[in-house]
Formats: C-alpha cells, sequence, structure tokens
C-alpha cells in the first residue's frame, strides 16, 4: 500500500533516525500533502509536541518521534541530534530535550516534503564538535 508513496518515504529516510517504517507511519498520520497544515508549527500542534498542547490527537505520532528522536541521538555516524541534544541538554532534562528533538524532526519532515528536498542541514556549527569527531565525520 505504501509504494505510491515511496518517493516520500525516500525523502524521509535521509533525516536520521528515521527508517522505511517510520516514515511509512508518518505518512499514514500525516498524509501526503502538507497543504493540509497552515504551518510547521499546526503539524507540531496536532502531534502533541507544543509546550501547550490542548488537544489529544497525534498520540501515536508523537510516540512514534520519540521513539525516532532518541534513535537520532545515538546514531554514532551522523552525530547532528546528538550535538542539538547535548547543548540542550545542559539546561534541561533529558525528557524535555527528547521531545524538542522529536519536533525538530517533524519541522524537518514537514519542510522537507513541502519542498521535496533531502534533509541538508544548514546549521551545523562545526566550531562546537571536538577535532577527532570533526575528522571522523568530515569523510
Amino acid at each position: 500500500m505504501a509504494k505510491p508513496y515511496q518517493n516520500l518515504i525516500d525523502i524521509a529516510v535521509t533525516l536520521h533516525g528515521i527508517t522505511e517504517k517510520s516514515a511509512t507511519y508518518i505518512i499514514a498520520e500525516i498524509g501526503t500533502g502538507t497543504t493540509a497544515f497552515k504551518s510547521d508549527k499546526h503539524l507540531c500542534s496536532l502531534a502533541g509536541l507544543t509546550p501547550k498542547n490542548n488537544g489529544s490527537a497525534g498520540v501515536y505520532l508523537k510516540l512514534l518521534l520519540i521513539q525516532c528522536a532518541n534513535a537520532a541521538i545515538r546514531d554514532k555516524k551522523n552525530p547532528y541530534f546528538k550535538f542539538k541534544y547535548d547543548r540542550i541538554k545542559k539546561r534541561r532534562g533529558h525528557k524535555r530535550v527528547i521531545v524538542a528533538i522529536a519536533r525538530m524532526m517533524l519541522t524537518f519532515i514537514y519542510h522537507m516534503f513541502l519542498k521535496k528536498e533531502l534533509f541538508n542541514p544548514s546549521d551545523t556549527d562545526y566550531t562546537n564538535i571536538p577535532e577527532r569527531l570533526y575528522q571522523r565525520h568530515r569523510q
């Protein structure tokens, strides 16, 4: 059933922590048309990833994205979300940071589907990365 959406699944899989199965579930939850949502904030609110949440919709999507965020921060080959996690965890606890990473991931997915482009983080600050990690991930 997911074959018609393979191009969107391929786009979502480029995001670290997202597998093909996760991408399929995300597409099943939010659909393929990002025009159904006014903005990425509206989508995050529907998923229950905003600080103020008055609805109960999107519980499954929230749990799925939290699992993907946990996988993304443990990915040793692609440390993008691990660096984000370490920087925020200094001020917040683990659970709040994981929800923040899950929201980042959903925001990325929204814009990747909207523009039909692969994940390419442009805000990576390589000056905060230790030299040994920078050399290993640069190749």
